[in-house]
């Protein structure tokens, strides 16, 4: 008989994410059967940007009316809700939520969900995110992925998770995994 360790509740989230590793927008950008999934989550058809309707699906799929964000298809309004249950923080943490901010747009404008550090330093964090390439860019072109890894380096030079910026300094913000 083998005992297997308990999965914690950020394990799973980030399981269930990474099981959408295979998704592609095949029917045009922001489009397709499984994009179409995602969107219906939040009430959407597409084709519409679908990287928070990636984050409110598989959140809703692990923990369903335990997950403390709601449905939501937009980046700015997933931070202005988390913001006013206070849930917003600067530490990256594995099973996180992150935020990124678009200086040219005034908005967070892609999410996706912290994975697991790449440097001991904690300085790089790998990522798992819908609506994005492999380079790590949101809307990039109609082969756009879910749950797809992607490698976000903290600091000033913006790209993901930053514990040195949140708000205050509106790069990137994380909301705090209760999960």
């Amino acid at each position: 008989m083998t005992i297997s360790a308990p999965v914690t509740a950020a394990a799973l989230l980030l399981k269930l994410a990474g099981s959408y590793s295979w998704v592609r927008e095949t029917q045009g950008q922001n489009a397709g059967e499984a994009v179409a999934h995602f969107l219906e989550t939040v009430n959407l058809h597409d084709p519409e940007p679908w990287c928070a309707a990636f984050v409110s699906t598989v959140g809703i799929d692990a923990f369903g009316s335990d997950w403390p964000l709601p449905r939501l298809a937009g980046c700015a309004s997933l931070g202005d809700a988390a913001k006013k249950k206070g849930l917003l923080y600067i530490y990256p943490v594995e099973g996180a939520v992150f935020l990124l901010w678009s200086e040219g747009k005034k908005r967070f404008h892609h999410t996706g969900f912290v994975a697991e550090p790449v440097t001991e330093d904690q300085q790089a964090w790998w990522t798992i995110e819908g609506n994005t390439n492999q380079g790590g860019s949101p809307e990039a072109s109609a082969s756009s992925a879910g749950g797809a890894p992607s490698d976000r380096t903290t600091g000033s030079s913006g790209g993901g998770p930053n514990p040195r910026s949140c708000l205050l300094t509106p790069f990137q913000a994380l909301i705090r995994p209760l999960w």
